[in-house]
């Protein structure tokens, strides 16, 4: 069994989106699960070759297997990993939005999803050095700014995976024309377009919005008040991707939409913050030959 492709990230960046859209394809096996973190955790990745596969095990004789993870961008030992384990001939895809509005987002689903940020957004970037300094959890949790240095993250890709291998895509290209880019990608992993059900192209992930019970926010992402034989009994009647399905129903349900103000950087930061990435934007577009002037223009 091979792995043909990974979405690779990154972050608040439409994976979930992108998640959803390909499992509706007919010959498109993915994960009960999106981000399986295999290759991001030492745990699972110390489980080898067959314990990863086994996410394919459900695959019903899909010609096509891939995995939507994020988190796989950021990591600097991840590329190695995925070369070592599942070589080079798979297609990696990268999904990649303006490195501010993403951090933005970012920021938004710790204060509201998570409920862990209680720092407004420029301050929460003073902080960050230091906080990502102190452990691998905040890290992950905190990198605004850090995970939007694309090139450098690429770059690594670049040691061990072939240029022609990979397939970059631009969210705010995504946004304004869905058909045009989900032709091409499908083109990329030799699946059919026309395969692809119509009301597929209308799926969008539920974005972050300010919870409707704080309760069930922090029941979902702080450290479960349940003793360990319920969570085995739900483990053993629902199993990981229901357990997944089922929190990922109640996070919607409990998600109201933003006004506009909230989901807005102030502009005076935003011009501050895209100095900061100018130059790695300068990098990424000779890596991708795509124009992301829209990223830097205003």
């Amino acid at each position: 069994m091979r792995v043909d492709f990974l979405v690779l990230g990154a972050q608040k960046s439409g994976t979930t989106t992108f998640h959803q859209i390909l499992s509706k394809h007919p010959h498109i096996c993915l994960p009960g699960c999106k981000e399986t973190y295999f290759f991001v955790v030492d745990e699972y990745f110390e489980k080898g070759l067959d314990s990863y596969l086994d996410h394919f095990s459900k695959c019903d004789g899909k010609r096509v297997r891939g995995e939507v993870c994020p988190a796989y961008i950021y990591w600097d030992y991840v590329p190695q990993r995925i070369r070592d384990l599942l070589g080079t001939e798979m297609k990696l895809i990268f999904v990649l939005r303006n490195p501010v509005d993403r951090a933005y987002s970012h920021y938004l689903m710790n204060v509201h999803k998570r409920g862990i940020e209680k720092e407004p957004f420029a301050q929460a970037v003073n902080l960050e050095p230091e906080r990502i300094s102190k452990s691998w959890n905040d890290r992950h949790l905190y990198s605004y700014i850090d995970r939007g240095f694309y090139a450098r993250q690429i770059s690594r890709y670049l040691e061990f995976f072939p240029r022609e291998n990979m397939k970059f895509i631009v969210f705010e290209d995504f946004i304004r024309n869905r058909e045009n880019t989900l032709r091409e990608l499908l083109d990329e992993l030799n699946c059919d377009f026309n395969l692809l059900p119509r009301n597929a192209l209308s799926i969008k992930a539920f974005s972050t919005g300010n919870p409707r019970s704080k309760l069930l926010r922090d029941f979902i992402y702080r450290p479960k008040p349940l003793p360990q034989f319920i969570k085995d009994w739900l483990r053993d009647k629902l199993g990981d991707e229901g357990i997944y399905r089922l929190t990922v129903k109640a996070m919607e349900m409990n998600q109201k939409e933003f006004t506009n103000n909230e989901n807005k950087v102030d502009e005076s930061l935003k011009k501050t913050l895209i100095s900061l990435y100018r130059e790695d934007i300068r990098r990424l577009e000779d890596i991708t030959g795509e124009d992301l002037s829209q990223w830097y223009e205003h």
